[in-house]
């Protein structure tokens, strides 16, 4: 890439002042980059690009951060993506690139009204536990995936709307639970926030590889029901609901028959038994109750049962479900 005379457009404070232009000198550059970042897989391997090109150029033409501050560089990256590369994308991960580090972000309306972008603040990475980072071999297109959500935001769809102001709710009591080392807490938050992302972009957007990934990061290998003690470092009860699948009954014969005592033939042994001898595919889930979700249903699976149940109690205010109502819908 070659350049002659030319001028960069930006801001040169963080005021509503109107925009100026940065006199470049006139000198030519050579410009190439290589990357190993992977393709479309939804780490910012596109805006990665254009923000070294971005600090390269900066260097070259003695641009400070005075001049190009963090919050107006983010939406420059942001200008020249769908602008220029006509990709669908968000300021988030622009801002995260270009402050770097662990970075809350709040893009209230009053403030990108008013600012035309939000507030940015760094967070202390020392005390995080160890993450995982898991993605595809096989690309698919992650601008698809933003296609038309900002379109049926702007249009004022209620479950966008609704969608987005969780979020925002999501991510401030992640904050909270970052500063507090209260991984637990953000475990259920990580959970909560996929599974509305579930809901608004849908499993045919998001894809089966995707969720296989998910599934996986959330599979039980070894269960024991009420282990004696030091077998688990923990001595924590819980309030279980188990939720299986119909075909899962089918083995319900074998276990019987294999555990003659009544004593052995409690729901949970026979889930211990389904895991560790079984090998079924079975997943835990920390609701956000409090309460622990164990089987072969996710989040949503639940939440219409719960819908459902407080119908029935408001029909029959007289009579509880009782536990063969409850066996029939979780097998449905």
């Amino acid at each position: 890439m070659s350049s002659g005379s030319s001028q960069l457009a930006g801001e040169t404070s963080l005021t509503d002042d109107p925009p100026s232009l940065f006199a470049l000198t006139k000198q030519n550059f050579m410009l190439r980059y290589d990357t190993n970042i992977p393709r479309q897989v939804g780490l910012a391997g596109s805006s990665a690009i254009v923000l070294a090109t971005l600090k390269c150029l900066m260097k070259f033409y003695n641009i400070t951060d005075n001049d190009l501050p963090k919050p107006i560089r983010a939406n420059f990256i942001l200008n020249v993506e769908t602008d220029e590369l006509f990709i669908t994308a968000g300021l988030q991960d622009r801002v995260v690139q270009v402050y770097e580090g662990l970075v809350y972000m709040d893009f209230s309306r009053t403030l990108m009204d008013e600012h035309g972008y939000g507030s940015y603040v760094s967070m202390d990475m020392g005390a995080l536990p160890p993450f995982w980072l898991a993605y595809l071999s096989d690309p698919s297109d992650s601008g698809r995936i933003h296609s038309n959500i900002r379109q049926r935001w702007l249009s004022g769809e209620p479950l966008v709307v609704e969608a987005m102001r969780t979020f925002a709710e999501l991510t401030d009591q992640a904050r909270v639970a970052l500063e507090n080392r209260d991984w637990t807490t953000l475990a259920q938050l990580m959970d909560q926030n996929f599974e509305l992302r579930r809901t608004v972009y849908t499993d045919e957007c998001l894809g089966p590889g995707n969720l296989k990934m998910v599934r996986l990061a959330k599979k039980i290998t070894r269960f024991l029901e009420k282990p004696e003690g030091g077998l688990t470092a923990s001595r924590l009860a819980s309030v279980v609901f188990y939720c299986s699948r119909r075909n899962s009954l089918s083995h319900l014969s074998d276990f019987l028959s294999l555990h003659p005592p009544t004593a052995r033939r409690s729901l949970g042994q026979f889930w211990e038994w389904l895991v560790n001898h079984r090998q079924l595919e079975v997943f835990g889930m920390k609701l956000p109750s409090g309460f622990q979700l164990i089987g072969q249903v996710g989040l949503p699976d639940y939440t219409k049962w719960l819908t459902h149940y407080s119908t029935k109690k408001q029909d029959h205010p007289g009579r509880a479900p009782i536990c063969y109502d409850l066996a029939q819908s979780c097998n449905k």
